[in-house]
């Protein structure tokens, strides 16, 4: 199903894969901003870099992706065999959970901290980020003065930055991409602008599809038994929130393994 004329919200049920998604949204911010070698985009994928660093010099995330996509690869072994699967793909799937598992496996321990303790540029940047509006030239000259390099050095700089979370980012797009495309959003009706319905047993992420000229957005909720879904709607100037009392008809994906 075309996603385009859609507005997809998506909800994590657990902790590991709200911290999945939050790395997921940092990654993709920081891939748009470095495409562009504009000094406000390469500033905005510095800010964007220092994001991902100090998420990986809080917490070793290694254990937890090669737990997540061993148990991902454990599901996709258990469907050799059945009569229904292109035995081909699954063969090429298994072999890229392979390769990613020990991608992460290879991801330096503590690499964040070093980066962010032995780069002068990063670390001054790093510690004004916090300020409002922090980080420009009168406040860290030296980070102007790299923004004011050729694109070509800048580039090399922040694929030298990026090359030990590489597998970091293929093990989110992997786990990320393969849980969504394993189940196919189906047609629901929330009665009153509400849905209520039973959690299914390892679901690990509601995605609600609404279409786009529809001027509804969900509030998901969700517990071990039951998730809620609300449509809300924004009305005045000052976009004041108010459940909506119709009638909302969307695409709705429980997504397990």
């Amino acid at each position: 199903m075309p996603e385009l004329a859609f507005v997809c919200y998506e909800q994590p049920l657990s902790e590991r894969y709200r911290s999945f998604l939050r790395l997921e949204n940092l990654f993709a911010q920081l891939e748009y901003h470095i495409q562009h070698p504009q000094p406000w985009s390469r500033r905005a994928a510095l800010m964007s870099l220092l994001d991902l660093l100090n998420v990986f010099s809080q917490y070793d995330l290694r254990g937890e992706f090669t737990k997540e996509l061993q148990t991902h690869r454990g599901g996709l072994e258990r469907l050799r065999g059945h009569e229904s699967i292109d035995e081909a793909r699954l063969e090429g799937l298994l072999a890229e959970f392979d390769d990613t598992i020990e991608s992460v496996r290879r991801v330096p321990s503590r690499f964040a901290h070093n980066l962010l303790r032995n780069n002068e540029m990063l670390a001054a940047l790093n510690n004004r980020a916090a300020i409002q509006g922090g980080g420009f030239g009168f406040d860290v000259p030296s980070a102007q003065y790299w923004l004011s390099r050729p694109d070509e050095a800048q580039q090399h700089d922040i694929n030298l930055w990026l090359a030990p979370i590489d597998g970091i980012d293929a093990a989110i797009k992997l786990l990320l991409g393969t849980l969504r495309d394993g189940t196919e959003p189906q047609p629901a009706h929330a009665a009153g602008g509400t849905l209520v319905q039973k959690t299914e047993p390892g679901t690990q992420l509601i995605r609600v599809l609404i279409p786009a000229d529809l001027p509804v957005y969900p509030e998901i909720s969700s517990g071990k038994h039951r998730s809620v879904i609300r449509f809300l709607e924004q009305t005045g100037n000052d976009l004041q929130t108010e459940p909506t009392p119709q009638d909302i008809d969307f695409m709705l994906a429980c997504c397990r393994l």
